[in-house]
């Protein structure tokens, strides 16, 4: 700083924005004794951004003289939002050692604009991408916040980046990724207007930039014929390399099974069982091991008519007299598929049900007859005249014909000469079980049959073993029938008083050993074993009784009063164990001695019901064994009562209160100590005249049974215990 010269800047701070134009005065004073030349500079700017009004100032001493500096702010970013530092220099050229400087401010104020585009403006796809390109025109930094948003609020947008910093006359761009929220699936494509907005922090003004999306759909109309065709040629192709690779020896092209062999049409009727000879043969010309180690498969086919059965039974017999099925195949199902690796079962034993049975006539059901091979299975005939098969009927549901089996038939064929099971020929039998009443005409089948290999329903060929000549049926004929009749018939003839209501009638029933042909007991258990039960054994349940066969009929006649004898009977079976007495009971419906009747049966295997719950069961209830007549208990022929009952003051039976049924002892359930087996058969109804019945009984192949009179058949006391006794308080 000299002391000769005199420098004052009037103002000495300044603001200006970009493109403005201010000035300022510089007064220069000569403080000297001389005259003097001043020499005037500036520093800190570029050169274009001011101008001096001179650069030289002369002055005699004491005096002063102003000169004007005008600054030229560039417009736009060349002039940064900053304060300049400005020196303004005067120097002495009479002292050039001589300098005056003076500092002053010159602020440059912000100014935030930008410019924005983007590219492109139109996008068609699954989604969008779009480039947002921006410029600061400003001359300070911008941050710039970006969003996206649509009519529909229902797309998604995602910037990179996003905010974008920009520098003072910079450009920079972020890319947008726009996903539609919905597709179409087919055409037309979508249309979504875009809205890009930019908004700078700096200031509350914002940039919008408009787009568009057409948001393309999923499928094309052209995508499905050429996929239809596609997927053809592709499946067609694989399936030609698969069955050309692996099934060619087991399926046609169309995959339809190959056989081995195919018979020729033969008629399947109701009640004419076909059979259908095959033989198994090895390809490899070996012995074929038994069992064969292959599965027999088969297919039944038939033409389609109205009246034509939808369903047949099929049953496959090895020559040793082995079994599988029945099974049943439908027209268009599935083939039949039989292990016979495994084993079959004796042909007997198989569960046929109705399947062998001929029900044209349901009142008089017969067994079917066989085309020249065995039967399959043979039945008992209770009348040749009338009906052949005896029919057994449980709780009122039709059940399974009786058969016997082969071991015990075959010895009844014995006389017949060789039997057809000494074929070594395999059978198919083809069974029609519904008659032609209901489908009329009967079918005519073809049995198509392979051999295959164990796997659980393989259905390719066996490269060992083949099945040749499948023969179709032979006209001969042959009926599964053998004749036995009841073991015994007991008479209880109305004209000695009937079955008397109050009275219950009781016989011993007597279990001995069936010996067939003519053969004593012991050749015949010697040779049967008799499924393994000791012969010694009488006792039925122990030794292997199945079932008891019985029927009771009577004559259902009007008296001299005009009245019809009942038209019911109650049955009771009684077998005493060591540990308690089992019962089996039932209702039995009148039945004339001339009708084919409707047999009952009651099951041993289960081994009965304890004689207080059998007879206390709601549908058997106690009331039968009472004299409705006197209000008292029914007495017994020659044996213990069943149960005794609770006697009133007034000398007859007590009944409960709510069920009307009468209050047995309990006790005295366990007090009957008749050993062995018991029939007792009464009259549960007084207001009807007693009948006069025939009762006739049957066992099984093995065993047959006997009605015995007791040694003492007087008629007991009345069951009542005492009036007042402990058994009957509480």
């Amino acid at each position: 700083m000299s002391d000769l010269i005199g420098v004052t800047l009037i103002p000495n701070q300044l603001h200006a924005a970009p493109g403005d134009e201010v000035s300022t005065v510089i007064e220069v004073q000569n403080v000297g004794r001389v005259v003097d030349s001043y020499a005037v500079a500036l520093e800190g700017l570029p050169d274009d951004w001011f101008s001096l009004e001179t650069d030289t100032v002369s002055l005699f001493p004491g005096d002063s003289e102003s000169v004007s500096l005008e600054f030229h702010i560039p417009p736009g970013s060349q002039a940064l939002a900053h304060p300049y530092d400005v020196t303004v220099r005067v120097a002495s050229s009479v002292y050039p050692e001589e300098e005056t400087s003076v500092h002053f401010s010159l602020l440059v104020d912000s100014v935030s604009t930008f410019t924005a585009e983007v590219r492109p403006q139109l996008v068609a796809g699954a989604s969008g991408k779009y480039t947002l390109f921006v410029t600061n025109t400003g001359n300070t930094e911008a941050t710039l916040d970006l969003q996206g948003s649509d009519s529909e609020g229902r797309c998604r947008y995602s910037f990179s980046p996003n905010p974008l910093l920009i520098g003072p006359g910079e450009s920079t761009e972020s890319v947008a990724l726009v996903k539609p929220g919905r597709r179409p699936f087919l055409e037309p494509p979508r249309r979504y207007d875009l809205t890009f907005t930019l908004t700078p922090r700096q200031v509350s003004e914002r940039v919008s930039l408009n787009a568009r999306l057409e948001a393309s759909p999923y499928a094309r109309k052209w995508y499905f014929p050429v996929a239809i065709v596609a997927i053809l040629l592709l499946a067609w192709l694989s399936y030609s390399v698969y069955w050309f690779a692996l099934e060619r020896d087991d399926l046609t092209y169309l995959r339809n099974e190959k056989w081995n062999d195919f018979s020729d049409p033969s008629e399947i009727r109701h009640g004419h069982i076909g059979l259908f000879g095959f033989e198994l043969t090895s390809t490899q010309l070996g012995r074929i091991p038994s069992p064969p180690p292959v599965s027999i498969r088969g297919n039944v086919t038939w033409a389609e008519a109205v009246d034509t059965p939808p369903t047949l039974g099929i049953v496959v017999r090895n020559p040793s007299g082995q079994c599988w099925g029945p099974q049943m195949v439908d027209r268009t199902g599935e083939p039949f598929h039989f292990p016979v690796h495994d084993g079959g079962t004796d042909c007997p034993d198989l569960e046929y049900g109705w399947l062998l049975m001929d029900v044209t006539n349901p009142e008089t059901p017969v067994p079917s007859v066989y085309a020249a091979a065995p039967p399959l299975t043979n039945y008992c005939v209770r009348d040749i005249e009338h009906n052949p098969v005896v029919k057994f009927f449980q709780n009122g549901d039709f059940q399974t014909p009786d058969r016997l089996s082969e071991d015990y038939s075959s010895r009844q064929k014995a006389s017949q000469g060789p039997s057809a099971t000494q074929d070594q020929r395999w059978t198919v039998y083809a069974i029609n079980p519904h008659p032609e009443g209901q489908w009329p005409v009967a079918p005519e089948v073809v049995i198509n049959l392979k051999a295959v290999s164990q796997e659980p329903h393989s259905w390719k060929k066996d490269k060992t073993f083949a099945v040749d000549r499948v023969e179709p049926p032979h006209p001969l004929t042959s009926v599964p029938r053998l004749q036995c009749g009841w073991d015994s018939e007991t008479d209880i003839p109305r004209e000695e008083g009937g079955l008397e209501h109050g009275l219950i009638y009781v016989r011993r029933l007597h279990i001995s050993h069936r010996a067939p042909g003519g053969e004593s007991d012991a050749d015949f258990l010697e040779d049967t074993g008799h499924y393994g039960c000791p012969r010694e054994r009488d006792d039925a349940l122990e030794s292997g009784l199945r079932i008891l066969c019985g029927d009771v009929t009577w004559d259902r006649t009007r008296t001299e009063s005009g009245d019809m004898t009942a038209d019911s009977v109650f049955i009771i079976l009684r077998h005493s164990l060591d540990e308690e007495a089992r019962c089996w009971s039932r209702v039995e419906r009148h039945s004339p001695p001339d009708s084919v009747g409707t047999p009952f049966t009651f099951d041993l295997v289960s081994g009965g019901v304890p004689c207080h719950l059998e007879l206390s069961d709601p549908e058997q209830t106690l009331w039968n064994l009472m004299n409705w007549s006197t209000f008292e208990p029914a007495r017994y022929q020659g044996v213990q009562p069943l149960v005794k009952f609770c006697r009133g003051e007034s000398g007859q039976a007590l009944f409960d209160r709510h069920t009307a049924v009468p209050l047995p002892v309990a006790e005295s359930w366990e007090e009957n100590r008749t050993p062995g087996w018991t029939f007792y058969i009464l009259n549960p109804s007084s207001d009807a005249p007693s009948p006069g019945v025939t009762v006739k009984l049957r066992g099984d192949q093995f065993w047959k049974l006997e009605l015995q009179d007791l040694p003492n058949t007087t008629v007991g006391d009345t069951p009542l215990v005492p009036a007042g006794s402990e058994e009957c308080l509480g």
